[in-house]
Order: C-alpha cells, then sequence, then structure tokens
C-alpha cells in the first residue's frame, strides 16, 4: 500500500464510505428479498474478517500521503516556546495547512511522573503566560527533518484531517 499514489488510499476510503451508505439506504428502502440481500450482502463483506485491520491500514496510509503533500508543498511548520530546566518544551507548537496543533511536553511529563500539585501548578503558570500571548518561531519542516518531527510528534497525523 505504501506505494499507491497519493490520491489512491482516500479515494480507497471514499469508497468504503459510499459503501457503507448505500448499505444504509438500501436498509432503509421497503422491505424487499432483493434489496435486503445485497444490503447484507454489502455489509458482510464490509465486515468479513481483517476488514477492519485492512481499513486501518488504509487510513493510516491515507494520513501518511496527505503529509507527504502537504511537506512537500511546503506546508507543514513547527516550533517550541519556553523550556523547563530539564530541556522539555513547555508548548511545542505544529502547523500544517490551515491547522495548528499544540501540546506541552512539560506539562504531559509533570502529569505522568509529578505530584497533583506539580502538574496544576505548571498548567496555572503556563495559562498565565498564554492569557498574555506567546510568540512561537516556526520553522518549516522540510523532508530532511520530517522524520524527526514524525518521531517527535507520535500520532501527529492523527491530529489533521
Amino acid at each position: 500500500m505504501e506505494n499507491q499514489r497519493p490520491v489512491d488510499a482516500v479515494v480507497h476510503l471514499e469508497t468504503l464510505k459510499l459503501l457503507s451508505e448505500v448499505a444504509d439506504y438500501l436498509g432503509r428502502l421497503p422491505v424487499n428479498p432483493m434489496t435486503h440481500g445485497m444490503k447484507r450482502k454489502i455489509e458482510e463483506h464490509l465486515q468479513r474478517p481483517g476488514a477492519n485491520a485492512h481499513r486501518a491500514r488504509i487510513e493510516q496510509t491515507a494520513k501518511d500521503q496527505q503529509w507527504l503533500v502537504r511537506l512537500q508543498a511546503g506546508e507543514c511548520f513547527t516550533g517550541s516556546d519556553r523550556y523547563t530546566p530539564v530541556g522539555l518544551p513547555v508548548v511545542d507548537c505544529l502547523v500544517m495547512g490551515g491547522q495548528v496543533h499544540l501540546r506541552s511536553p512539560a506539562l504531559s511529563h509533570a502529569i505522568r511522573n509529578g505530584t497533583v500539585a506539580d502538574a496544576d501548578q505548571m498548567a496555572v503558570s503556563f495559562g498565565r503566560e498564554l492569557a498574555e500571548g506567546i510568540d512561537i518561531e516556526l520553522t518549516k519542516i522540510t523532508p530532511v527533518t520530517s522524520g524527526f518531527v514524525a518521531k517527535n510528534w507520535p500520532n501527529h497525523r492523527h491530529q489533521f484531517k
């Protein structure tokens, strides 16, 4: 599937969605043995063993392809602002196309490894800074830096449509 052209996986997903909509539509029609049989056949096809795993692979391939297309078009930027003493960014930013995704690795680390009071104090402090506004210098993501960004933004592609 990785060798599909950028639109192939997206088109495949659209076809699966359309097939599901057809089955729903057939289910709303007046009862007819032929209609019911076709609806059942479509549903069995969509629910066959391995279909969900295949759909998940197609969805990931489509997201990967969309990421690559946006990367090649120069539509991807990343940046960070304010760091903790151990070097974790207080805020990370990923811009892809017209969408912005913000996260706080420092706050996430405090939630996972610190006390609730530490995490709450950090969240309040960050909220105050954010209320006054923060500036993040963005850097264009290039094919060279894309591997680094993908590794540091696990599941980043799930954030964008």
